[in-house]
């Protein structure tokens, strides 16, 4: 794992010392496993507006919604 990386467009920065991962499918599988009820986004400002990564306009919205998509929660 990278500790910091310049690179835009990258899966893991580092903010004030705390390591940012955007392992979205890694996590909706944990939350799925856990069974979480849904998920809440605090902040967009690492999301892709413009499609400059390459992979399409807004990557993690996508990325969280197709892993989600058919998800229920299981009683």
């Amino acid at each position: 794992m990278r500790l910091f990386s310049p690179v835009p467009c990258s899966s893991d920065v580092m903010s004030r010392g705390t390591i940012i991962s955007l392992d979205v499918v890694g996590y909706m599988a944990w939350l799925k496993e856990e069974g979480f009820g849904g998920i809440m986004v605090w902040s967009v400002v690492m999301e892709d507006f413009r499609g400059a990564c390459g992979t399409g306009k807004f990557p993690l919205m996508n990325a969280m919604g197709q892993e989600l998509d058919g998800y229920t929660v299981k009683s």
